[in-house]
C-alpha cells in the first residue's frame, strides 16, 4: 500500500472518482444514441433479411447493392475466397442467381450482438424434384445496417425415400 498523507491522493480519491464517472442523463443519452448508430440491433438483421429474400426473388441489381457496404466481402461457404466489393457482389449473385419466386426462406436468429448475427434458417426450392437445404449465416452489419460480411454455410436435406 502506498505511504503518504490521503490528501496527496486528491483526484484519485474513490470519492472524487464516483463524482467523476457518473454521467449526467444527457450524456448517458448521447453515449446510447452514438453506440446505437455505430451498432446493428435485432431490428436492423430482421430489416436486412427481408432485403435479402426481396434482393433473392428479385434479381433487381440495386436490391442487391442496397444490402452491402462498397467494401463487404461475401462467402458461399466458410473457407472460400470473398467476393470482395459491392458491385463484385451483384455481379457474383446475378451469376448464380436463382429464378425468382421459386424458393421459400424462413430464419430464425441465433445470435444478434453488437457487430456480428448468427443466423439458422431453411431454403425450400420449389423445382421438380424440390429440393431443401439447411442455412447458417454469420452477418456482419454496420450501424446503418448495411451488410459488412456474409458467410454462409448450407447443407441440402436428403432426398426423401
Amino acid at each position: 500500500m502506498p505511504t503518504g498523507d490521503a490528501a496527496q491522493l486528491g483526484d484519485a480519491s474513490p470519492r472524487h472518482a464516483s463524482r467523476t464517472a457518473a454521467p449526467s442523463e444527457r450524456e448517458r443519452t448521447a453515449a446510447q444514441r452514438t453506440t446505437a448508430e455505430r451498432t446493428a440491433t435485432a431490428d436492423d438483421l430482421a430489416s436486412w433479411i427481408d432485403g435479402y429474400v426481396r434482393a433473392w426473388n428479385s434479381n433487381d441489381p440495386d436490391d442487391i447493392a442496397s444490402l452491402f457496404t462498397a467494401e463487404a466481402e461475401y462467402r458461399t461457404e466458410p473457407y472460400a475466397d470473398p467476393v470482395r466489393g459491392r458491385d463484385a457482389i451483384v455481379a457474383f449473385w446475378l451469376a448464380n442467381s436463382d429464378e425468382p419466386g421459386r424458393t421459400t426462406f424462413t430464419w430464425t436468429p441465433l445470435a444478434v450482438n453488437a457487430g456480428v448475427s448468427v443466423v439458422e434458417g431453411t431454403t425450400d426450392y420449389r423445382d421438380d424434384p424440390p429440393r431443401t437445404y439447411s442455412n447458417l449465416w454469420i452477418i456482419r452489419l454496420d450501424g446503418r445496417g448495411r451488410c459488412t460480411s456474409f458467410t454462409e454455410w448450407w447443407m441440402r436435406h436428403p432426398a426423401d425415400g
